[in-house]
């Protein structure tokens, strides 16, 4: 009985120490979830109508020539787990009137297994149905690695690169201690990592802060019963709801 008893210490301090053992890398791929917040700053051309830009980006405004930009500053989550991700903003209400509201709400989710990025709308009335558009992570036109430098950004170590996407060049640190793939632009991934920090002349994003924390697949997957589309028709759905809007707004002139 003394035997069994000891054989079965043996067995359990293994254990103990097999686990603690585990290379902190495997450990934290396997554990991790949470939300990394971003500070964003970011130029942006004053344009009329309503929301000071319209709706998802689209559109032209009647702002002034040669009007020197507007600076904008917000926070940035995403929120994540070893398999999905979403993206939530506190934007600045740019809306006039107090009861404004855009026909759509606007979602960003991240693939962060198969590097995919999912932009989502969903209706505000009616049905309520969600559609979604699914694509690659962009590959970046260049990206230069050489830098040795290294920087702790919210508590993870950090390696230097810099990287062009589309007329721009961002300084960007990433760091691979968080086992997933994730840029808060899509295009300034080095390669494998999470960007935790992009700045170009126009705009930044700068994470304060990563709260490791369990994260449901509920909570940042698409709504049920949402509908893939093609960008074509994305973009159909975004000029129509534009064109709400621009009625919108002129009701309450």
């Amino acid at each position: 009985m003394q035997q069994k008893s000891s054989n079965m210490h043996k067995f359990v301090k293994f254990l103990i120490c097999a686990t603690v053992a585990l290379p902190f890398g495997q450990w934290a791929k396997a554990q991790v979830s949470g939300v990394i917040d971003y500070e964003v700053t970011m130029e942006v051309e004053r344009r009329g109508g309503p929301g000071g830009g319209g709706f998802g980006g689209g559109g032209q405004g009647g702002g002034e020539e040669g009007a020197p930009p507007q600076v904008m500053n917000f926070t940035q989550h995403f929120t994540f787990n070893a398999s999905m991700g979403k993206v939530d903003v506190e934007r600045p209400n740019f809306g006039r009137g107090g009861n404004f509201q855009p026909p759509f709400t606007n979602t960003t989710y991240v693939n962060v297994v198969n590097k995919k990025v999912l932009q989502a709308v969903t209706e505000r009335e009616g049905d309520k149905k969600t559609y979604y558009t699914e694509d690659n992570f962009v590959t970046p036109i260049s990206v230069d690695t050489s830098s040795t430098k290294t920087k702790k950004i919210a508590g993870y170590n950090c390696k230097k690169a810099i990287v062009k996407q589309r007329n721009e060049n961002y300084t960007v640190w990433y760091t691979t201690e968080l086992g997933i793939n994730y840029s808060p632009v899509n295009g300034l991934l080095p390669g494998n990592g999470v960007v935790l920090s992009a700045e170009s002349d126009k705009r930044s994003f700068v994470a304060t802060k990563v709260s490791l924390k369990p994260v449901e697949d509920s909570t940042i997957a698409l709504p049920a019963g949402a509908e893939k589309i093609t960008d074509e028709e994305m973009r159909e759905k975004r000029h129509t709801a534009m064109e709400k809007m621009r009625e919108q707004f002129q009701q309450q002139q």
